[in-house]
């Protein structure tokens, strides 16, 4: 998982059709520091029950939200629809990772692997018909 995370971020950095727009997070950084604000807090939460795991846990939280930013970075890159299919699938691989972690490290989630499969499932489906939208409007 923690590769395909990384692959989305090389995907979601190529360049979609040709515009002079200022990259969406370098507009506004202060979506930075908000990621950033729920990365730590979602770290807080998890922490006290983390153990050997706490490394790896960092390293999967960043990758995972650096994915969702640069999701979130190809605004006006790409076309709207594109960006809202893949954006809306990067936030639910972070949602679905979410309540895997919470209920494998804080507390039971009822219906918990219900819950993380539909949103993985869904969150792989989003990103494909994003990039799908995207290839389609290049012609290619």
């Amino acid at each position: 998982f923690l590769l395909s995370h990384l692959f989305y971020i090389y995907s979601f950095n190529q360049p979609g059709h040709p515009s002079h727009d200022i990259p969406f997070l370098k507009k506004h950084p202060w979506f930075i520091f908000l990621v950033i604000v729920a990365g730590v807090y979602m770290f807080q939460q998890l922490q006290p029950k983390l153990h050997e795991m706490v490394l790896p846990v960092i390293v999967y939280l960043i990758v995972i939200l650096a994915m969702f930013s640069m999701a979130i970075n190809r605004w006006g890159k790409v076309n709207k629809d594109s960006f809202f299919w893949v954006s809306g699938g990067a936030f639910l691989f972070v949602v679905s990772d979410g309540i895997l972690a919470f209920n494998k490290f804080h507390s039971p989630i009822e219906n918990a692997r219900f819950a993380i499969m539909i949103s993985y499932m869904l969150a792989q489906y989003s990103i494909v018909r994003g990039a799908y939208l995207q290839i389609t409007e290049n012609g290619h």
